[in-house]
């Protein structure tokens, strides 16, 4: 019964879009290998908004998990911090907004930022002047690939127009300012705007890269076929994406993975890692490593221990969801799952055949992209 549990994970890296050409917009670090995590970049240089006033600001950090990417789309991410300090007018925050990241050629891309607020009160020879600046769907600049997988990527705002709300400021503030600086992207290194390849990973629904839990349930009795045969009515499965994008495959760790209402003990040691291949049409074969589960087969002789380990093992193939609201099915195909013999009885032999079906309850839509 353990394949069982591969076979879900397989699910996982099924998430993709259906079979297409459109090039992918992804964030990797190191080269190659997509980046989903949080982007943390601080000042290079002075940063100054040449407004009623120069507003000149020695400080700034910022910091935005990525939230969406691939093929057909900007990649995304939502800004979680942003600090302005040590400057020369008083400057507050007040919504981060979110930062888009446009792919241009070789690495590099464009910057665009929506929904961020922030007000500034300058001190002039007319006295106090309030403004309040407000983006949507701003350009802000440039963003420079990293030269190697140990360097920094750089962000050149160059002379960006940054609009001015006028209902809410004073009318010396105008309708845009300009905005000058530049930051260095301290994490991740070796940070690219990847657009070279066609997309090749997991999307849902079709079109927009999915960077979250997959999970599943079997769609009928899983049986492992061993010195008896071990039959389990339930069984879940959720894993979280880790890997996927233009030239690597879609890889997910488990995060959990059960089994009830089985006719003998069964118990898993570690949940492993899944491996999702395409082999077109929307559809692939999966493969498991590092999973251990062990059963305990209660016989006419006696109990039988048996312990089942996968190391790029095949689990079945994955069929893709026929619409965006239809789901995927994993048949596992009366895989073999190898015995490890060294801590098994010598009843259970080297392997043991898994059949029986999952289903991805989410997301919907699955689909694998071979990025051709």
């Amino acid at each position: 019964m353990s394949k069982i549990g591969f076979v879900l994970a397989v699910l996982m890296g099924a998430l993709a879009v259906p079979l297409t050409t459109a090039s992918a917009t992804d964030l990797t670090a190191p080269s190659g290998s997509v980046y989903t995590g949080t982007l943390k970049a601080s000042n290079s240089s002075n940063l100054t908004l040449h407004a009623v006033a120069d507003l000149t600001c020695k400080s700034s950090t910022i910091e935005a998990q990525v939230e969406q990417h691939g093929v057909g789309v900007p990649a995304k991410g939502y800004v979680s911090s942003l600090s302005l300090a040590e400057c020369n007018h008083h400057v507050v925050v007040y919504k981060y907004g979110s930062l888009e990241i446009h792919t241009t050629s070789n690495g590099n891309g464009t910057v665009t930022w929506s929904g961020g607020t922030f007000t500034a009160l300058f001190t002039t020879i007319f006295g106090s002047v309030h403004c309040t600046f407000e983006t949507n769907n701003t350009d802000v600049g440039a963003l420079t690939a990293a030269s190697s997988d140990g360097s920094h990527a750089t962000w050149d705002i160059g002379s960006s127009p940054i609009p001015i709300d006028e209902a809410s400021s004073n009318f010396l503030c105008g309708s845009s300012a300009e905005w000058t600086g530049n930051y260095k992207f301290t994490s991740p290194t070796g940070l690219r705007v990847d657009s070279g390849d066609p997309f090749r990973g997991i999307t849902a629904p079709a079109g927009s890269a999915y960077t979250g839990t997959l999970k599943a349930e079997n769609s009928g009795n899983l049986v492992l076929h061993g010195p008896l045969a071990l039959t389990c009515k339930a069984s879940t499965f959720e894993a979280s994406l880790e890997s996927h994008g233009a030239g690597v495959t879609a890889k997910g760790t488990v995060g959990s993975l059960t089994f009830g209402e089985c006719n003998h003990d069964v118990q898993v040691v570690t949940k492993g890692t899944i491996e999702v291949h395409p082999n077109g049409g929307g559809n692939g074969t999966v493969t498991s490593s590092g999973v251990r589960i062990t059963v305990i087969f209660t016989s006419f002789f006696g109990d039988i221990h048996c312990v089942f380990a996968t190391n790029n093992t095949q689990v079945g193939t994955l069929t893709g969801a026929s619409s965006e609201s239809g789901h995927a099915v994993l048949e596992t195909e009366a895989s073999p799952i190898p015995i490890d013999p060294s801590e098994s009885d010598f009843a259970c032999g080297s392997s043991a055949e898994l059949t029986g079906n999952y289903k991805l309850t989410s997301p919907t839509g699955l689909l694998i992209d071979s990025g051709g």
